[in-house]
């Protein structure tokens, strides 16, 4: 007798949770042309459940935590492959890695410092880049255009590559995607989604520590945290519609909140000569 493959609960979820945006989206925002009304009156996926394995945002958090970089991680990451990570290579894989490395170190620090989607970065276009102003126009979900923003040292690798990207992939300068491939009969066309993850993992890997280009973006959320960033901006730099998604990012890890605490009790033992006095 055939056994269907039991799905993970995430893996219904994420069902789950699709099918209840399409119900949001045909109660809600559509309409018909003739009676300006949405197509269905009801959504009846509100009444649908999902039993998930129950997790703190917090305990979440400090299970991604260990597949995520801090920023001194990242600094490292791209000196490894600009000088030691030749030194791991067969004299075959050599030549292909030394042909893409300006491109490569472009890709990791792009996604590192920005905070945007893998399939973002590989529809990113020359037109979308705006060198003085520090920014990048993207497309989201759903083909909405957004501008993010994205940290100079990021646009340094960036500006390396596109200066050699016509003489090292034999492209002409208008071609429109920024990042392109070469394919084993030689043509050059935009770089895939699937190029771009085997690309991260293959990077991490060699440097101790794989991670997907989607844990890339925990690793910005922490840093734009870290330096006061705000749960609005995050959002926006994010592209995330509702505000509830992007907290899934900010968690304080235990040591940042032990620190937080430890603080408490010495402030508390500091007060302790001061009370007494009152007391007296």
């Amino acid at each position: 007798m055939y056994a269907a493959n039991k799905r993970s609960k995430t893996s219904v979820a994420r069902t789950v949770q699709a099918i209840k945006s399409l119900f949001h989206y045909l109660t809600v925002e559509t309409e018909d042309a003739d009676t300006q009304e949405p197509y269905f009156n009801r959504n009846v996926m509100l009444k649908i459940t999902v039993d998930l394995e129950l997790e703190s945002k917090s305990r979440r958090i400090k299970r991604i935590e260990k597949k995520t970089y801090k920023s001194d991680e990242i600094d490292e990451l791209l000196e490894f492959i600009s000088g030691e990570y030749a030194a791991t290579l067969s004299s075959r894989e050599l030549p292909y890695f030394e042909m893409n490395k300006v491109r490569d170190l472009a890709i990791l620090a792009v996604l590192f410092r920005s905070g945007i989607r893998g399939n973002e970065l590989v529809g990113l276009k020359l037109k979308d880049v705006y060198m003085k102003n520090r920014y990048l126009d993207v497309i989201r979900k759903g083909d909405k255009v957004d501008s993010v923003a994205i940290r100079p040292s990021s646009l340094t690798y960036l500006a390396n590559y596109l200066n050699q990207r016509s003489m090292i992939y034999n492209v002409k300068e208008t071609y429109p995607y920024v990042f392109v491939a070469k394919a084993p009969d030689g043509t050059v066309k935009q770089m895939s989604n699937q190029t771009l993850i085997r690309l991260v993992k293959k990077y991490t890997q060699a440097y101790g520590k794989e991670i997907t280009p989607h844990k890339a973006r925990y690793t910005f959320s922490k840093q734009y945290q870290l330096e006061g960033g705000t749960l609005i901006g995050l959002r926006d730099q994010l592209g995330h519609q509702n505000i509830e998604t992007t907290s899934l990012y900010t968690t304080e890890s235990m040591a940042e909140q032990k620190d937080v605490v430890n603080r408490m009790d010495n402030e508390e033992i500091d007060m302790l000569p001061i009370r007494r006095q009152i007391k007296k």
